[in-house]
């Protein structure tokens, strides 16, 4: 009876070692990204951009574009046309064909206003504005809403306040694919759960191995730890 109960101590001692071996580094991980999380405003984590490229995970969510561009934010009504802001850019429809706008592809739009004859456009990545069928990037930060009053730009950065601007210059006047960056707290966001390595849709399988990981290392440490008290007793 004696050596059956060694021979199931010494067999939870070596579960409990190699679960710990083997799952320590997703453990610490998503230890670390949560702490670095609790300081992403004074670590300034959006200012950073990061190509998406050198991600894993986002190479497993070719399927994800599909569903977000179904995700409508917002949505307005100008000459004829329906513009739909999505969680992935701002689509265009025109007698019943739809076109999207690939300078906003990733982007999430919150928001679509026209202010005399210039549409204007808004969300996750920045400020956009339409004029005679052309596409410039004017604010390249997160904004919730824009508003212009006595020739002044009112932008809503949510948590960060109001901000006014007297003039918003043209950043860039090309094909932005913000679908190909990411900025570093929302990568961090990203690994803590797991998006990172196995892609949003697979997300779960990194919680559930986090999860039933430090599970598992309580019960067989308890249990252990029972045992080694046992026999200490009893060689008492």
């Amino acid at each position: 009876m004696k050596k059956n109960s060694f021979v199931l101590m010494k067999s939870f001692l070596k579960w409990h070692n190699w679960i710990g071996i083997i799952l320590s580094l997703p453990i610490l991980l998503v230890a670390i990204t949560a702490i670095i999380l609790g300081f992403e405003k004074e670590l300034n984590l959006k200012n950073y951009k990061i190509n998406k490229k050198y991600i894993p995970g986002y190479l497993f969510e070719k399927n994800i574009d599909v569903d977000y561009q179904n995700d409508i934010k917002s949505i307005a009504i100008f000459d004829n046309k329906i513009f739909l802001g999505t969680k992935n850019g701002l689509q265009i429809i025109l007698n019943n064909d739809t076109s999207i706008v690939n300078e906003t592809i990733g982007s999430e739009i919150r928001f679509i206003k026209k202010f005399d004859d210039t549409i204007f456009f808004g969300g996750k990545y920045g400020l956009w504005s339409l004029y005679n069928e052309k596409i410039y990037k004017r604010y390249d930060k997160e904004i919730f809403d824009c508003q212009i009053f006595n020739n002044k730009y009112i932008i809503a950065e949510g948590k960060k306040g109001i901000i006014e601007r007297n003039f918003l210059p043209v950043i860039e006047n090309k094909l932005i694919n913000e679908s190909k960056i990411v900025d570093l707290k929302d990568l961090v966001l990203h690994i803590h759960t797991g998006r990172a390595f196995l892609g949003k849709q697979n997300e779960w399988i990194w919680i559930n191995i986090v999860s039933l990981s430090v599970i598992l290392l309580i019960f067989t440490g308890v249990y252990v730890w029972i045992k080694k008290r046992s026999k200490v007793k009893q060689n008492k």
